[in-house]
């Protein structure tokens, strides 16, 4: 048993008073969180282990006002966010996706589909209308809002993690300022609203009839029509064309009775603006967890969301003025052979991190990686015209460049570090861990990853390499 599951295990006993007799990992899903089942004598909770403080948070605090709003949401049971865990009510594993999974019958399914949709669309549009109410929007994470900036990693996402992954020729220029051009469409759209960011069926548990909304720590203001569009063109769910025209139909019929619109072509006109940016999202979220990591859920999912961006297409009447990402939608539609099956042989997972908050968990089973401590180096924090900056920023960069430490000590990781890569090449390990940290986990350590980075990228082109700070 890891440090993780004795911490969790410790806060389920102090929670409830008898001891736990149980405790079993469920399936990891496309985060970094990690979920346990305890179980004891009469009681039962899941566990959660997060790395990040703030989503933890995020989450603490949305749960407790919808719960006061009387959303179904699961019940915070305990927390201990110095150890990045909390417990949270048990509701069962019967996902929306997976209950209408097992209904055989093409017209049960049909209304059954409709029928859970329609409450589920009910049950978001309460959520959504608490956005300016209740929330306080400074705990969400990583923006209050899905601002310019958010729209521009989700599409950055895009570029990097499916346009580049399969060869896809593109003018980087070109598209970057159709990308500047789209999110200036997007920004001009109503942003008070709840904005759940991953709202669909997966995240939506059964339990005895009632509907239980899951997973929103990415919560933030937004406009309505985002998770709409989560719900509606979820690639996996794929519910067809006619039966999301009628639950959209529905949805603007209950926006119209609340007097959030009234004019219902120029709503549609922006829904349908807003499927395009989720759609590419998670084109790039198939192509790191599908083509990168190898997980097959996701890159099966990669035809299906190509069918929902040829859907749209035809509805969107400003493609023209972004002519560069035009061409690239079109020749990403009409590809035959998309290279989704190039799977690099090794996903190295570079972090830097605060010892404040502890060693990162390794969520991809292994055990951990390499763990460097960069506390014994020259501390740009104690320098007060350097402490306001970062390891990204050219004063701290300039400055630890010049410490003979910090080059013996970077010199040091890339043979360590190579020896292990070559080795797990021949071996076809997938994953490999490699985590520097310091004191606060925005100096040192944050320049250390940055060079192990870019001498990976220089010696071993081939790999797919993700760098986090954790800290930043």
């Amino acid at each position: 048993m890891n440090e993780i599951q004795i911490n969790i295990r410790k806060l389920f006993e102090k929670t409830f008073s008898e001891k736990c007799l149980k405790i079993e990992q469920l399936p990891l899903s496309g985060s970094n969180r990690v979920y346990f089942r305890l179980s004891g004598e009469t009681k039962t909770a899941i566990g959660t282990y997060n790395p990040l403080r703030e989503e933890n948070e995020a989450f603490i605090h949305f749960g407790f006002v919808f719960k006061s709003n009387n959303l179904n949401v699961p019940r915070i049971l305990a927390s201990n966010l110095d150890n990045h865990i909390y417990l949270q009510e048990d509701l069962g594993n019967t996902s929306v996706f997976e209950h209408l999974n097992t209904i055989k019958s093409i017209n049960d399914k049909n209304n059954e589909i409709f029928r859970l949709y329609k409450n589920i669309l009910k049950d978001l549009l309460q959520f959504q209308l608490l956005g300016g109410l209740h929330i306080n929007f400074q705990f969400a994470y990583p923006a209050p809002s899905f601002n310019t900036q958010s729209m521009m990693w989700d599409l950055n996402y895009f570029k990097y993690f499916f346009l580049k992954i399969c060869d896809i020729d593109f003018n980087e220029a070109a598209l970057e300022k159709d990308f500047e051009n789209l999110t200036r469409i997007l920004s001009s759209c109503k942003n008070d609203f709840f904005m759940y960011r991953d709202f669909q069926t997966r995240n939506i548990l059964i339990k005895e009839d009632l509907l239980y909304y899951i997973d929103f720590q990415g919560g933030r203001l937004g406009p309505l029509y985002y998770d709409v569009a989560s719900l509606l063109f979820s690639a996996k769910a794929n519910i067809g064309n006619e039966m999301r025209e009628t639950l959209l139909d529905y949805y603007i019929d209950m926006v119209k009775e609340n007097n959030l619109t009234k004019d219902e072509a120029h709503f549609r006109k922006e829904y349908y603006s807003f499927v395009l940016i989720r759609i590419l999202q998670t084109l790039g979220a198939y192509g790191y967890r599908g083509i990168i990591e190898g997980k097959s859920y996701f890159s099966e999912s990669i035809p299906l969301a190509l069918n929902n961006l040829n859907f749209i297409l035809s509805k969107l009447d400003f493609l023209h003025k972004l002519p560069e990402l035009n061409n690239v939608l079109k020749k990403i539609i009409h590809m035959e052979n998309l290279k989704t099956d190039r799977k690099p042989n090794l996903l190295i997972d570079i972090r830097s991190f605060s010892y404040k908050r502890g060693i990162p968990y390794d969520a991809s089973g292994n055990g951990g990686g390499f763990v460097f401590d960069c506390r014994g180096l020259p501390n740009p924090g104690r320098i007060d015209e350097l402490k306001v900056f970062t390891g990204n920023d050219k004063q701290v960069i300039e400055y630890l460049e010049k410490q003979n430490s910090v080059n013996d000590f970077i010199d040091a990781a890339q043979k360590i570090i190579s020896i292990n890569i070559d080795n797990y090449i021949k071996r076809d390990f997938s994953n490999l861990c490699i985590n520097f940290g310091c004191t606060g986990g925005k100096h040192r350590s944050v320049y250390a990853a940055n060079k192990i980075k870019e001498y990976l990228n220089i010696k071993y082109p081939l790999l797919a390499i993700d760098l986090k700070h954790l800290e930043l």
